[in-house]
């Protein structure tokens, strides 16, 4: 994104960061001892916020036998990553419902958004992609960046023609300033410390060809992607002309036939009086759901037979191209033995983390992972042996931490974990936790049972004890491990400036 315009959006244009109680729900959706009483403590604090996550939960959305009486069983209901959801969709839509009279309509801006997370949603579960309610933020936040673009600038869509289509939108945005909504949208989210899977949905929407069908991300991708254009068909002005493109985009995006897509349009439909409700908002008046429906078993009912399976065999080899080339990509970014990030693209991570945690103020964690007499394991059982210890090391690894860590092989025996967003009391519990896990595993060496132990280096960087660069932090951390290793190993222990070298927090 060009300076000029991230300037502005780093300045005082009234949506430098997620608004209202939005902040505080994204701080605690990190904690990884995250819990139903804290989450409803926190959103119990806002009135309206509760009346409205008590509303979702008995809605027929998340239908019950038992009704909810409060807050606390409205949680249960729904679930911890649900509520986290919904409770940041209301908070943010409350605070950026409104703007000034311009070129961008406020009112059909949300509508058309709406519409859209409803449809995300919907098409989800037809279809199991996971994380239904991610869906949901990520199509609601799809274009966020058109909200940040027209505060930045007053006036900045107003020679837009309201008819104007989606591409002749990208290319105003791009011509006006230097990159489209899309990636705005992207790159705020990121400043926001949202997950990656969010910010990537957000980026890639007006192009979500470049993420295949192979893997879970790419379907969540192209979800969020087919529902921004079921949205455009439920507003558009011709709106049997806007269903008839969308069923090819539906088949090439997603593999869904008409039947499949018919039924999405009359659930949207259906749910639109709900998602009313709970936001607050007209979307669908009754005349219209209905016709809506109508239209939708008329006219996809009759799609050529034969276009569709041309289509579909395009789709299969656009796929197969993407899904190779994807996995290309990830291959070269991990270690060719145990399958974490390799020491090339953890440099990047290190360095892109540190740099978003020294701008935005929020704490980081770097952890270096050391398995301790290791040589001895390659001495006495082999190198084949030592491979084998290391790969279920570097999965223990990554199944013991946060899905927002990043895991990677820094060298030999010894492995990094870079913990966004936590500060040391938190990281420290989770190098324990990682620790303990590693004690527990035996390993199978050619008919021998070994167990290993780790020592681990722990440096935290915060607004109060601040590193100077990302190289000061990581040799912190390199400080610490030494530690453990000079004070009996199978241990954590954590840098502190403060003092002459470096001491365990207290577990």
């Amino acid at each position: 994104m060009r300076q000029e315009i991230e300037a502005r959006l780093k300045g005082p244009i009234s949506l430098p960061s997620p608004p209202g109680v939005a902040q505080q729900i994204i701080e605690l959706a990190q904690d990884p001892e995250i819990d139903v009483g804290r989450i409803a403590e926190m959103i119990g604090k806002d009135p309206g916020l509760s009346a409205k996550i008590l509303r979702t939960a008995n809605s027929p959305i998340y239908a019950q036998r038992r009704r909810s009486q409060n807050l606390r069983q409205g949680v249960l209901v729904l679930g911890l990553n649900a509520t986290v959801t919904l409770a940041l969709s209301f908070s943010i839509i409350s605070g950026l419902r409104n703007g000034k009279k311009g070129g961008l309509d406020y009112a059909a801006f949300w509508r058309r958004t709406l519409l859209a997370a409803t449809a995300a949603r919907t098409a989800g579960e037809l279809i199991d992609v996971k994380q239904t309610e991610d869906l949901f933020l990520a199509a609601l936040l799809q274009d966020l960046g058109r909200l940040a673009l027209d505060r930045s600038r007053p006036g900045f869509y107003a020679e837009l023609p309201a008819e104007a289509s989606n591409a002749e939108l990208l290319s105003y945005e791009k011509t006006r300033a230097g990159d489209d909504h899309a990636a705005v949208g992207g790159w705020m989210l990121r400043n926001w410390n949202l997950p990656e899977h969010l910010c990537r949905a957000v980026e890639l929407s007006h192009q979500p060809e470049q993420a295949g069908t192979g893997t879970d991300s790419g379907r969540f991708i192209r979800c969020v992607a087919l529902a921004g254009e079921l949205a455009d068909m439920f507003v558009s002005a011709n709106r049997a002309s806007a269903m008839s493109r969308l069923g090819p985009r539906a088949m090439t995006l997603l593999g869904l036939r008409p039947a499949q897509l018919a039924e999405i349009i009359n659930v949207v439909a259906r749910r639109a009086a709900e998602t009313e409700q709970l936001f607050e908002m007209s979307l669908l008046d009754d005349h219209d759901a209905g016709l809506l429906t109508d239209q939708a078993r008329e006219i996809l009912a009759i799609r050529n037979l034969a276009a569709l399976n041309e289509i579909d065999d395009l789709r299969q080899s656009t796929d197969s191209l993407a899904a190779r080339t994807e996995a290309l990509e990830d291959a070269s970014r991990r270690d060719g033995l145990t399958g974490v990030f390799s020491r090339s693209c953890l440099d990047e991570r290190l360095a892109m983390e540190f740099d978003s945690a020294r701008r935005n103020g929020w704490p980081m964690s770097i952890a270096f992972v050391d398995l301790d007499h290791f040589k001895d394991v390659n001495d006495t059982h082999g190198h084949q042996a030592g491979d084998r210890v290391l790969r279920a090391t570097a999965q223990l690894l990554v199944q013991s931490v946060r899905e927002t860590d990043i895991v990677g092989r820094y060298g030999g025996e010894e492995f990094v974990i870079i913990f966004p967003g936590l500060n040391q009391e938190s990281a420290w519990h989770a190098c324990d936790r990682v620790l303990e896990a590693i004690r527990r595993t035996t390993h199978d060496v050619g008919g021998c049972m070994i167990t290993a132990t780790a020592s681990i280096g722990l440096a935290t960087h915060t607004s109060q004890i601040s590193f100077g660069g990302v190289s000061k932090l990581v040799h912190a951390a390199d400080m610490a491990v030494y530690s453990a290793k000079h004070n009996g190993r199978n241990r954590v222990e954590a840098f502190r400036p403060t003092a002459p070298g470096p001491t365990a927090l207290a577990g």
